[in-house]
């Protein structure tokens, strides 16, 4: 029997917003979805307040929307909070073209035995998903990228056990078919279903708006939720904790600016991870940076933008290492008088050697 106090009851006020806090954390990675991280947002509050269901994973949170908008990089985002590293070995991505074949079924359980493959494990295997972070958390996340792609039988044969009661029988080897225990992950899924149909209607590339964005944006979220009700069945849907849709990235708005300076910063880590503290960093101007961005394929949306940058600047940075000592030094990044990739710096660079001219004495006549 509840206990009901005597005494007026006062108001309990949370004290600031955990879940704008955490947008505002997935938002260093993901940009201009400002909608989805909501939604993910408040998946993770609950997920670390300990409220989750039970009986599930930690949750299921089914993404749409185009490609290049910033679907597959949420995981990195929550790796980062989780883990303290967005390439954490606890993020674990299964990409659904991989599965398209009825029989790709026993990738996730195995073969009984005497079969073909009986002694190999499930694509999920039962050490990965049991072991610990770096941090001793036995948390992990699966991202299911472009489930759409798969054969219909494995959302509703492997998944939908799964999220029904976090539990799947799998091969361990030698050791059998051994129960797979999912309480501990977050599972992600991703589709562009829908895209090429609004693609189609909208006239404008895949991604990339431009124009009416709010009107395209409702357009393209009715579009993605009824093929996503017509590619999946109720009982898949039902068992998801979320559904949200990703925007196309708005024509003007300094998104890819942003984008494009995050992952300049990321080559500048990189470079000093297989370098050392010694390792050269670039400097972009921003007339390079917008000459760079103007040069992307919308209809890749984003993830064009990474190879742009190899194209561009890497690889003339490149030919830069390859001709000199480049250790510690800073090189600035812009155009030249004819528009293209120029390297500058403050100090003269000592060429290496084997692009050193010989001395005169050394010369030979042909």
């Amino acid at each position: 029997m509840v206990e009901v106090p005597n005494g007026p009851l006062k108001k309990v006020e949370a004290r600031g917003s955990k879940v704008e806090e955490i947008a505002q954390d997935l938002g260093s990675y993901v940009f201009g979805q400002e909608k989805a991280l909501q939604v993910i947002a408040r998946r993770i509050a609950l997920i670390e307040a300990r409220l989750q269901s039970p009986n599930g994973p930690l949750g299921a949170i089914f993404e749409l929307g185009p490609t290049g908008v910033g679907k597959t990089e949420i995981s990195r985002a929550i790796a980062a909070r989780w883990f303290d590293d967005p390439d954490s070995p606890r993020v674990k991505v299964i990409n659904g073209s991989e599965f398209s074949e009825q029989h790709d079924i026993k990738k996730f359980t195995g073969s009984p035995q005497g079969y073909v493959g009986h002694e190999e494990e499930s694509v999920i295997s039962h050490d990965w998903l049991h072991a610990k972070s770096p941090k001793g958390m036995q948390v992990s996340i699966i991202v299911v990228d472009e489930v759409d792609k798969m054969h219909p039988d494995i959302p509703n044969k492997i998944f939908l056990p799964i999220l029904d009661k976090a539990t799947l029988s799998a091969r361990k080897g030698k050791d059998g078919f051994q129960p797979l225990d999912f309480t501990n992950t977050l599972f992600i899924f991703t589709s562009n279903l829908g895209s090429e149909e609004m693609l189609k209607a909208s006239g404008t590339p895949l991604g990339f708006s431009s124009g009416n964005t709010q009107g395209a944006n409702k357009d393209l979220e009715s579009i993605g939720m009824r093929e996503f009700k017509k590619a999946f069945r109720p009982e898949f849907i039902n068992r998801l904790t979320d559904v949200t849709v990703f925007d196309r990235l708005e024509n003007g708005s300094g998104i890819y600016e942003k984008i494009f300076d995050k992952l300049m910063a990321q080559k500048n880590a990189d470079m000093r991870g297989a370098l050392g503290a010694r390792s050269p960093k670039i400097v972009i101007d921003p007339e390079l940076r917008a000459k760079v961005i103007s040069r992307i394929d919308v209809a890749y949306g984003a993830r064009y933008l990474n190879r742009e940058i190899d194209k561009n600047i890497m690889l003339a940075f490149a030919e830069i290492i390859h001709s000199y000592h480049v250790t510690g030094a800073t090189l600035h990044a812009g155009l030249d008088q004819e528009g293209e990739v120029g390297f500058y710096c403050s100090k003269t660079l000592r060429p290496k050697a084997s692009t050193e001219k010989p001395p005169p004495s050394q010369e030979t006549s042909a």
